[in-house]
């Protein structure tokens, strides 16, 4: 069977067509769309390299803090109480007689710190004499926090307060 030469163009033509097509749909299609599936997977773990740099910065910071406290810790001694501690401060600022009560908790944090705390009423007090001694507080070198604070004007005198409040530091636990 002989093909004349216009049927051979024909044949070759649609040869080619279909080697084109065949290419398309087998080879480029499936590069570009694993072009694309690696554009978007770059674009996301860019982002997630971003995550990363963040949470590893808040991280070094955190570890810098962490040791910043122990430092603190260490340098109160082994003997510190807090108890004590804000009995001085209240001394200091001659409101001892104006303390109602101290009640002094302490709570686990993790295998080896533990959150210790104090609640101390004060009654009769004027708004000075409650700043100094919250100042003391917050400036002391024993890395002290006022976690809760309430405030009672007094009925009977309006000068002066009743206050209630929270103070906690964190400590190590025994053997660390």
């Amino acid at each position: 069977m002989r093909l004349a030469f216009r049927e051979k163009v024909v044949l070759g033509l649609g040869s080619l067509l279909g080697v084109m097509i065949l290419s398309y749909t087998l080879i480029i299609t499936p590069y570009m769309e694993k072009m694309r599936d690696l554009d978007r997977r770059i674009a996301q773990k860019t982002i997630e390299l971003k995550e990363i740099s963040t949470l590893s910065q808040e991280y070094l910071e955190i570890k810098e803090k962490m040791e910043e406290l122990k430092g603190k810790a260490r340098r109160r001694g082994k003997a510190f109480s807090l108890f004590s501690h804000l009995e001085s401060l209240a001394g200091k600022t001659r409101i001892k007689g104006n303390i109602a009560s101290m009640k002094p908790q302490s709570t686990p944090i993790g295998e080896h710190y533990k959150e210790s705390s104090v609640a101390v009423k004060l009654e009769n007090i004027t708004t000075k004499q409650l700043v100094d001694y919250l100042f003391l507080i917050e400036n002391s070198e024993a890395f002290l926090q006022i976690k809760k604070l309430h405030l009672k004007k007094r009925h009977d005198n309006p000068k002066y307060l009743d206050a209630t409040f929270l103070i906690s530091t964190y400590e190590t636990s025994e053997g660390k």
